[in-house]
């Protein structure tokens, strides 16, 4: 059995195109056989961007929930640099309870 050498090169974190992951998740999730919450988005987006040597904030928050008044919602999502890898929808109505960091 033959095996084939392959070079990797280290890919510096000013070559990484956010937009990329961003893509490479929402492709992804077209073809899970279950709904990936925000939670499991940032997750794979920490784990990515890590992968590639690329720092990032991982967001929690928690926010009022529209359809009831009584009621709160949670929300997670990944910034890389200025971009938002993940969960970039409403992140006004959020109130960032913890950061997590990498790299």
């Amino acid at each position: 059995m033959k095996f084939i050498k392959s070079e990797v090169n280290e890919i510096k974190s000013s070559e990484i195109d956010p937009k990329n992951i961003m893509w490479a998740i929402s492709a992804a999730l077209k073809y899970l056989p279950f709904k990936a919450m925000c939670l499991n988005q940032a997750l794979v987006a920490q784990k990515m961007l890590k992968k590639r040597n690329t720092s990032g904030l991982l967001f929690l928050g928690v926010g009022m929930d529209d359809k009831d008044e009584k009621g709160m919602i949670a929300h997670a999502w990944v910034k890389c640099n200025e971009n938002i890898i993940t969960g970039n929808n409403s992140l006004e109505k959020y109130k960032v309870i913890s950061t997590f960091t990498w790299n």
